[in-house]
């Protein structure tokens, strides 16, 4: 009797709990949320679990017909593996996309928390010119190597390769043995992005 009733305890966790907490750890890793207090966010992973259950729900009866768990347990521990784990990670991918979409976006709100993760999410090849409060420009070539930090961390941008500029904010050449620049959002009035065929 006790085992049975910690096989069912076990199988209401899963179903209950784990889909959700996979789908919010997929999520915050493609979109920048500061770190979660698991226990505070139960009634977010039971929903997940219960989305990712409505959907699935035929699939669990197909898997659980037939003594189907008995004859192919490969197959049964497969299916169940890709229902707890790898669909709630579908969904939360579907999610953001929804999200971001022009369709249905404009009625709701875009996943990224700032402009700045928004913009920076694109990951486009970019010429990067900051204005410094003191009245100094910098800046140069924003590209793979580069990197941002994202929400909730203080804002800042590492520019893989620098280069002068002249008074008007025009890029002149590379600085000598240039191994980058850091700069944090706070030390500027405003930052410029160009086109890579821009500033050529």
């Amino acid at each position: 009797m006790d085992g049975l009733l910690h096989t069912q305890t076990l199988i209401l966790f899963l179903v209950f709990v784990v889909p959700g907490f996979v789908a919010i750890k997929a999520h915050d890793l493609m979109i920048p949320a500061p770190r979660r207090n698991l226990s505070e966010s139960i009634i977010e992973v039971v929903s997940y679990s219960m989305i990712n259950l409505a959907l699935l729900f035929w699939a669990i009866i197909l898997l659980h017909r037939n003594s189907f768990p008995e004859k192919h347990p490969f197959w049964y521990f497969a299916g169940m593996f890709a229902i707890l784990f790898l669909c709630p990670v579908l969904l939360a991918v579907a999610s953001r996309y929804v999200r971001q979409s022009k369709l249905l976006g404009r009625f709701l709100l875009h996943p990224a928390p700032t402009a700045w993760d928004h913009f920076f999410a694109k990951r486009e090849h970019l010429w990067v010119l900051c204005h410094l409060k003191d009245g100094r420009m910098v800046g140069g070539i924003y590209s793979g190597e580069s990197s941002v930090s994202s929400y909730p961390h203080p804002q800042d941008i590492y520019i893989e390769e620098m280069w002068k500029t002249d008074e008007q904010g025009r890029f002149t050449n590379p600085v000598p043995q240039t191994r980058g620049l850091l700069v944090r959002a706070e030390e500027c009035r405003f930052i410029e992005f160009f086109r890579p065929e821009e500033k050529q």
